[in-house]
């Protein structure tokens, strides 16, 4: 219980929001393209925890490799997945890929929280920020391969889509 007494106000309401979105991946949607595009972002708040480790250029690798290969992995499963685009939308399959890359998100930020809260001296030895950054890594970057796989595509018409 004392673990959870430490977790900030605004991350229940961000739970909530990310639950949903992972609720509404799994189904046939529509996206706007502005949250295809800002879904990125969602690996800026493991950059924060990455800096805190504190424990040198290895760990930026480990997360830049993993992201790098998360990209590859969210271009190539995009491909099957996205049905056209148009000026302002998507058009996607359900997949499990996104809840799964949110939820892994979601969940490091909080065991590091954890861990910084109780153990901290784990945090600054290597084999734990290492697996930390990649997994962070590797979960961000299928949002950016899915952005840019989705840039990439050409836009189809609105009246195609109905």
């Amino acid at each position: 219980m004392t673990a959870l007494a430490h977790v900030p106000f605004w991350d229940w309401p961000l739970g909530l929001l990310l639950l949903w979105v992972c609720l509404r991946a799994l189904r046939d949607r529509r996206t706007p393209l502005v949250l295809v595009y800002l879904l990125p972002l969602l690996g800026l708040l493991t950059l924060r925890s990455v800096a805190s480790f504190g424990v040198g250029p290895l760990v930026w690798s480990a997360l830049a490799l993993g992201y790098g290969l998360g990209a590859m992995i969210g271009w190539k499963r995009q491909s099957g997945r996205t049905l056209a685009k148009t000026a302002r939308h998507v058009v996607q399959r359900g997949e499990g890929m996104t809840a799964l890359a949110i939820l892994t998100l979601f969940a490091l930020n909080a065991a590091i929280g954890t861990v910084t809260a109780v153990a901290p001296d784990l945090l600054v030895s290597y084999p734990l920020p290492l697996v930390l950054s990649a997994m962070a890594g590797l979960a961000s970057g299928t949002f950016g391969g899915r952005a840019l796989f989705i840039a990439s595509m050409p836009v189809t018409s609105q009246r195609s889509l109905t």
